[in-house]
């Protein structure tokens, strides 16, 4: 009797850690994925911010080159141009920030299904924390980095001095 039991309290305890062997396993793929998701995101947005820039810098590029033909011409047509080209831009403008707001909505639904679905909000955040973590170090390296690069140049500009004097003080020597 007491053997069964031990027997069978063992094969529980190894089914528990089997179990949460197997959900360490999937939760760390769904953090990849969840991780993975959120850089997609990411270069959403910065593809959304570049494009708005060059929009915007298309839209000044016009605007000076209508002001300069309008100087030229001296007519009142071109205020009448400039005034429809002000409400046309106006309204490109609302629309694209009414599509910024629709997709930056969609994101926060896509992360509240997936943080549904995961169900490891405590997780995600602590992922959050580690890759803040991450990306203040990789800062760090960058900088690092840099000055690595400024120290071997410094290096290498002594290095190029040295091997100068040398070859002065090789070339000095062999005419003797």
């Amino acid at each position: 009797m007491m053997r069964r039991r031990m027997k069978r309290m063992l094969r529980r305890r190894r089914r528990k850690i089997m179990m949460m062997r197997r959900r360490r396993i999937l939760s760390r793929r769904m953090l990849k994925m969840l991780r993975m998701l959120r850089m997609l995101r990411r270069m959403r947005r910065m593809r959304r911010k570049i494009m708005m820039r060059r929009r915007r810098v298309m839209r000044m590029l016009r605007m000076l080159r209508m002001e300069e033909d309008e100087e030229e011409e001296g007519e009142e047509e071109g205020e009448e141009e400039d005034d429809e080209e002000d409400e046309e831009d106006a309204e490109d403008e609302e629309e694209e920030e009414d599509a910024e707001d629709a997709e930056d909505t969609e994101d926060g639904e896509e992360e509240e299904k997936e943080k549904e679905d995961a169900g490891e909000d405590d997780e995600d955040e602590e992922e959050k924390d580690a890759e803040d973590a991450e990306d203040a170090e990789d800062a760090e390296e960058e900088d690092d980095g840099e000055e690595d690069d400024e120290e071997e140049g410094a290096e290498d500009a002594e290095d190029a001095e040295e091997q100068e004097e040398e070859q002065e003080e090789d070339a000095e020597s062999l005419p003797q």
